[in-house]
């Protein structure tokens, strides 16, 4: 699963890192407007989704935290790492 909250959306690049049936959930960047890689979207079978969190239900919320604080206490849930280029 990729996670976008940088509002750049760039889909070419997290279609590519996903895994098979992988997902990408873009939460940010209302006026963007980023190519989507139909083949290799497809043929991983993977899915982009929206999710605006000022529609989400007090149970959808209520859910999405209880599942955020059981990845981060089995360490499942990582931030990206960032480079240290010079």
């Amino acid at each position: 699963m990729w996670i976008d909250t940088s509002a750049r959306n760039d889909l070419e690049t997290a279609v590519d890192l996903l895994a098979w049936r992988g997902r990408v959930v873009v939460l940010a960047g209302l006026a963007t407007r980023p190519v989507l890689p139909a083949g290799p979207l497809y043929l991983k079978d993977c899915s982009v989704v929206g999710f605006a969190i000022s529609q989400a239900t007090t149970a959808e919320l209520a859910a999405a935290a209880q599942t955020i604080g059981a990845l981060l206490a089995a360490g499942k849930l990582l931030p990206r790492r960032r480079c240290r280029c010079r």
